[in-house]
């Protein structure tokens, strides 16, 4: 949580470092390149170059701010966990035409306790959302194990 709140105060500063020297860009929809490409046209923007510069000074404070703080303060970021060892995984029946992703996922399966503690299953674009009838059944070890360390799992 402590990085949510560096980054929306950075954030802000750059918000208003922007708005104090008056770089505008006429963002439209989305804010992204094509937007930013067509801003260089527009007769509402006010110095949009000077955004990618500041774009690039902010990309170095964000880098090296978070790269101290992880450190000085050995903040547990995705990846830097304290290592288990092997976790203790459910047996599971694997048939010969089972690829090494369908092995995986079997595992998975059973590490969040199988179709029993299912009670929803819902999708977005990138994920796939699992509502648990009982939370205490995820054997998060074994998850972690079988690559899913940056999954919100609970």
């Amino acid at each position: 949580m402590a990085f949510v709140r560096v980054a929306c105060r950075l954030t802000g500063l750059s918000l208003a470092f922007a708005a104090f020297m008056h770089w505008t860009a006429g963002f439209a929809f989305s804010a992204g390149l094509v937007d930013f490409l067509l801003s260089l046209r527009n007769p509402i923007a006010n110095h949009p170059l000077m955004l990618v510069l500041q774009g690039l000074v902010m990309a170095a404070i964000y880098y090296f701010g978070f790269d101290f703080a992880i450190k000085k303060f050995n903040l547990m970021t995705p990846g830097r966990e304290e290592l288990v060892e092997e976790a203790e995984e459910a047996s599971v029946e694997a048939d010969a035409a089972d690829d090494k992703y369908m092995k995986q996922a079997k595992k998975i399966f059973a590490a969040i306790g199988g179709s029993d503690n299912i009670n929803v299953v819902d999708n977005c674009t990138t994920r796939l959302r699992l509502q648990l009838k009982d939370t205490n059944k995820i054997n998060q070890n074994a998850i972690n194990f079988r690559c899913c360390r940056d999954e919100c799992v609970g």
